[in-house]
């Protein structure tokens, strides 16, 4: 734009130094001829419309220049947002992990003491049977005691009396 207003400026002022009737003068029955009013017009047209190129041109430079720097902030946003949920999901697989090896570690100690009790039961079955054993044969054994006691005690006074 700013070529074709320097030719068009050029060009209206060669025309508005030049007179329409060239080198004569204007007739007598000519009230003055003015000079091309519309020249000045056109060139402030023009000169209007390079303005507002100018003034676009630099709101556009300036609007590219903002999203340029929000479409930036935006991805440092992103990455550091991406990179505190890799690394909030590298401390879950960690924490998932330990969790893992604790289940793992109370699966077999539940393992022994399961064994454990079941020895301990048995333990206990035994204990109980021969329990039942003595109780239930305590008092024959207790007979046989007397028994044997009374015996001692008649063999002591025979061997008392051989004497």
């Amino acid at each position: 734009l700013q070529k074709a207003y320097d030719a068009l400026k050029l060009k209206f002022a060669a025309l508005v130094q030049q007179s329409p009737f060239g080198n004569k003068p204007p007739p007598p029955d000519l009230k003055d001829v003015e000079k091309n009013r519309q020249a000045p017009g056109v060139l402030l047209m023009i000169e209007h419309i390079i303005e507002n190129t100018r003034d676009m041109q630099q709101e556009a430079t300036d609007g590219e220049a903002e999203a340029q720097d929000a479409y930036t902030q935006y991805v440092h946003e992103t990455t550091r947002s991406v990179e505190a949920k890799e690394a909030a999901i590298l401390d879950r697989t960690q924490e998932r992990a330990e969790a893992q090896k604790d289940l793992e570690e109370a699966r077999m100690e539940l393992d022994g003491t399961i064994t454990e009790i079941d020895a301990l039961a048995k333990s206990e079955g035994d204990l109980h049977a021969s329990c039942d054993y003595l109780l239930k044969n305590f008092d024959v054994r207790q007979e046989a005691r007397v028994q044997e006691v009374e015996a001692l005690r008649q063999a002591k006074a025979f061997l008392a009396g051989m004497e």
